[in-house]
Order: structure tokens, then C-alpha cells, then sequence
């Protein structure tokens, strides 16, 4: 929402690791025309890294993507779900106009 109130459109924001111990990331910008290029070249990349990584450095490398839960909080026996109001709010972006 950021990106669009600032009038940047074709981008996505994306997450990018900065260091694995302590875990930490920062927030950058990717165009969209780069996004389905770098994710086909990735997914090749990762599918061979991964079936040559030891299962070590994979745990070390997922870790910090999975630890922890959290679970929902419990009503009755069932778990209780924000319930959306569904109320329009007003517009703040002028039309899309693609760049």
C-alpha cells in the first residue's frame, strides 16, 4: 500500500535476507517484469541446491521461516476467527495506469 501511495505501480514489495544468525531482513523493492524471470531461474537454482544440501544447512537455512506457532484462539472447542466487516473505505489512489 505504501509502494501505491507513493505512485510506484508493476512493483511488489519483497523480503530479502540480510544475515542468518542473528536472522535478519529488510523490505526492498522488485518490478514485476523481474519477478517472474527471477522466480524461474530460482526455483531451478533452489531445486538443485536443495537436493545437494545436507539436511543441516537446509534446517539452518529454513529455521527462522518456521519456528514458532500460533495457534488461534479457542471458543467452545472451535477456533475463533476474525470476522471482517466488509465496509468500503474511501478511495485514495487515483485510477491504475499501467507503466
Amino acid at each position: 500500500m505504501e509502494l501505491a501511495l507513493k505512485g510506484r505501480n508493476s512493483v511488489m514489495p519483497a523480503i530479502k535476507r540480510v544475515s542468518q544468525s542473528p536472522y535478519k531482513w529488510k523490505i526492498e523493492v522488485a518490478e514485476l517484469k523481474d519477478v517472474a524471470t527471477w522466480r524461474n531461474s530460482c526455483r531451478a537454482t533452489t531445486s538443485a541446491k536443495t537436493a545437494s544440501a545436507s539436511p543441516r544447512s537446509a534446517r539452518r537455512y529454513l529455521s527462522p521461516l518456521i519456528l514458532g506457532e500460533d495457534y488461534p484462539p479457542y471458543d467452545n472447542g472451535l477456533p475463533k476467527y476474525v470476522r471482517l466487516k466488509n465496509v468500503a473505505v474511501p478511495k485514495k489512489l487515483g485510477d491504475f495506469k499501467l507503466s
